[in-house]
Parts: structure tokens; sequence; C-alpha cells
């Protein structure tokens, strides 16, 4: 487990690897119920976001190439995914498809900060 040092205003960085990245997609893909629809995960920091890329198995033996780009801010002690493209092939993803998808990687984030890291309080005391 990392330590993070909180400054004096209350900021603190988190540095977080395309690798670690990756293995945190590999365990929610896992840890999902049902067999999941989408292997071989990929997460590359480009572009000024996140990419993630994957194989995605579709009905019978199709697999089609998908990719997910997307930013991650903290916006009031909350971590916020703003979802900015997904591509599965060819083909136009609708809405309805999008929205549980940024839902997912916001709770599997959430998740795994909140288990990875630990805040240290450096505030100084009167003795």
């Amino acid at each position: 487990m990392r330590e993070i040092e909180v400054e004096d205003d209350g900021s603190f960085s988190i540095v977080v690897s395309e690798e670690e990245m990756t293995s945190l997609a590999v365990l929610v893909l896992e840890d999902m119920d049902d067999p999941s629809p989408i292997s071989q995960p990929q997460v590359l920091f480009r572009n000024d976001r996140i990419e993630a890329y994957a194989t995605i198995h579709a009905t019978g033996s199709t697999e089609v190439p998908g990719m997910l780009a997307f930013t991650v801010d903290i916006l009031d002690g909350e971590i916020v995914v703003t979802r900015e493209k997904i591509d599965l092939g060819p083909l136009p993803i609708p809405e309805s498809l999008t929205e549980p998808v940024t839902e997912m990687l916001t709770e599997a984030l959430d998740t795994w900060i909140l288990s990875k890291v630990r805040l240290c309080d450096h505030r100084h005391q009167d003795w």
C-alpha cells in the first residue's frame, strides 16, 4: 500500500501506471458474476485521457475490437468519470449501453482507490 502525503492545503496526488490500470481492469472482469464478454484489456494513457482497449465477444464466435476513452476527476470528494468515446468495431453504440459502462468504471475506481490508498494526515499539533 502506498502512502499519500497530504499538502498543507489538503491536496494530494495519486500516481497510477498503465500496468496498474490494466491489472484493475482484469480484476474487475474476473470479479463479474457472469462470464464477461470482454477479454484482453489494455489500458493506456493517451491524448490527455484514459483509453481502454479490449476484445469484445459478441454472439457466436464473433469478436470485435472495443475502445473506451474517458477522463477521471475528483469533484467535491467524489470520483467523476467522464466518458469521451466508445468504439465497438464499426458499430455505433447506443446511449443505453454507454451509461452502465460509465457507472461500472466509477464504482471500480472508487473501490480500487479506497482499497489501495491510505491518506496520511500531517497536521501539526500543539503540545
